[in-house]
């Protein structure tokens, strides 16, 4: 019996986030320097980052 891939796109959420004005500045230039949106990059540093917690291996000291 074969099965059925689901091939249908799942519905993206919205998520607002208050940022320190320095790391906003920080997140336009890296969106820029790699030629993507802001909300791309922050959707990609966000996938990321919560695999990395995830997979036991913070990107970064977790206090």
């Amino acid at each position: 019996m074969s099965e059925k891939l689901n091939t249908t796109k799942p519905e993206p959420v919205a998520v607002a986030i208050a940022l320190h004005p320095g790391d906003y500045a920080s997140l336009q230039d890296a969106s820029r320097a790699v030629g993507m949106s802001e909300a791309a990059f922050c959707a990609l540093a966000i996938h990321h980052a919560s695999r990395a917690v995830m997979d036991s291996q913070p990107p970064c000291k977790i206090i």
